[in-house]
């Protein structure tokens, strides 16, 4: 039963992250690519996509393993590419950050290249990952402290990016703050996976990784509220400033 729910919650995580990532390239869309927000969305668009997809191949992975059996030959090639999938996300929301920390250097680029040129690059930083695991091999116990390395190099380049955001305005209010509850999460993500290393030593503390993967997807289907709502207000015409522009504004004025 609790191999089901863990299963099942790995693959509702994953479809709630395809949903957010189509989700923020419809507002992209809808926005067009004529400013730095419309920008910051197509790019976390395309990176939640492509992650929720390697996502979603790695839990429907796990389902066949489980069913198949750990003496079988499927569970040894899901343990053999675990590491694929994990590092290829991990490396993957890292080209995010750095991606969204050059975001200003968006002005320079022809608006038809940026969809070619921003999937290009969150391809590259994945394969980059993928191909790291792979050169890991089976996971081990090991593993999980690479994961908690590549979270915390992600940890450092999202926040960077939204700091640098507050001062730019790149990014707007609504995107802003699903970016950060985000980034908080990974924050956690690095305690708990360098946590699970330690869970064959006995008396050793160890979260729940169904714990872990049900906050994961809370953070995820609020996300997704905040892009839905983003999307109501670009089809309403309805500007969203920057956070820091709505905190130093002298009449802030109220979203409906």
């Amino acid at each position: 039963m609790r191999v089901a729910l863990l299963l099942g919650l790995q693959s509702f995580l994953a479809l709630t992250t395809v949903v957010f990532g189509v989700m923020a390239l419809m507002v992209a869309r809808r926005l067009g690519r004529s400013t730095l927000p419309s920008v910051a969305w197509l790019i976390v668009g395309v990176a939640f996509t492509l992650e929720g997809i390697n996502g979603m191949v790695q839990s429907s992975s796990a389902i066949v393993a489980v069913l198949a059996g750990k003496e079988s030959a499927v569970w040894a090639a899901h343990l053999r590419l675990s590491p694929v999938g994990n590092h290829g996300r991990g490396v993957l929301k890292i080209g995010l950050g750095l991606a969204l920390m050059a975001l200003p250097l968006a002005r320079r680029v022809p608006a038809r290249v940026l969809p070619v040129l921003v999937t290009a690059w969150m391809m590259l930083f994945m394969l980059v990952g993928s191909f790291l695991g792979w050169r890991e091999g089976s996971m081990q116990a090991e593993h999980f402290s690479i994961v908690a390395l590549l979270d915390s190099f992600e940890m450092i380049v999202i926040w960077g990016a939204l700091i640098g955001a507050l001062y730019t305005g790149g990014i707007d209010r609504l995107l802003w703050v699903g970016l950060a509850l985000n980034g908080v999460r990974q924050a956690l993500n690095v305690v708990w996976t360098s946590a699970l290393v330690w869970r064959d030593t006995p008396g050793a503390w160890v979260p729940s990784v169904t714990t872990m993967q049900l906050y994961a997807c809370a953070v995820l289907l609020f996300m997704i509220f905040l892009a839905r709502k983003r999307l109501r207000l670009a089809r309403q015409g309805v500007p969203v400033p920057g956070l820091l522009d709505v905190l130093l504004s002298p009449q802030p004025r109220m979203l409906s």
